[in-house]
């Protein structure tokens, strides 16, 4: 069974850490606040290491999950996969539409949030609040923006966000990732004409 990478694990482990001396830094450019650390240097660039290690490990997790998800939303309409920069935003998406009504597009991804240890999967429809409301009555699950609004924006929808559970052991980093895939993809299971009814929520002005 393949495992979550051992460098995400750590960043799951030690979050705040790992923001504050790896991931604020990265995007500031400015040098992170390490008064108190002995031997300040040296495990400045364990951190980077480990830093670095975990944004690959994140990537190898969201291509595993493309694997499984993309074929299936291929199915059911038409899925375009938009392109970013999986290690930079820890977030893979696709553009979403159905097959009758291609201009009528919304999103749906998967990000990684470190803070509250989880992979949530998501969908995204122009139309703010009500969007939300009414992907939640099409779907019949599913939970608002405002519910992690670090970081998601108005008329996103979070599909059941699936919990990673940390080893205890300090030297435990042991976490399987088929399970994670396999619950992250069912929470993606939407079907036609599901894709359909979302589509038509979206109308010129939203």
């Amino acid at each position: 069974m393949a495992k979550l990478g051992k460098s995400l694990v750590f960043y799951f482990k030690y979050p705040a850490e790992m923001d504050r001396l790896y991931w604020q830094p990265r995007q500031t450019g400015e040098e992170p606040n390490a008064d108190g650390l002995k031997e300040k240097e040296e495990v400045l660039a364990m951190i980077r290491r480990v830093g670095d290690a975990a944004c690959r490990d994140v990537a190898t997790f969201l291509e595993a999950c493309t694997l499984q998800i993309e074929p299936h939303l291929q199915s059911i309409g038409i899925a375009t996969r938009c392109r970013n920069t999986l290690e930079r935003r820890w977030e893979i998406r696709w553009g979403l539409s159905s097959k009758r009504a291609p201009e009528r597009k919304f999103e749906v991804g998967v990000y990684i949030d470190e803070q509250i240890r989880a992979i949530v999967p998501w969908v995204w429809c122009r139309g703010g609040l009500r969007a939300e409301n009414e992907v939640v009555k099409i779907l019949g699950r599913g939970l608002g923006s405002r519910t992690l609004n670090n970081h998601t924006s108005s008329g996103t929808v979070l599909l059941s966000p699936v919990d990673v559970t940390i080893p205890i052991g300090p030297q435990d980093f042991e976490v399987d990732q088929d399970p994670l895939v396999q619950k992250v993809c069912e929470a993606l299971t939407i079907t036609a004409a599901d894709v359909k009814a979302i589509a038509a929520i979206l109308r010129n002005g939203d």
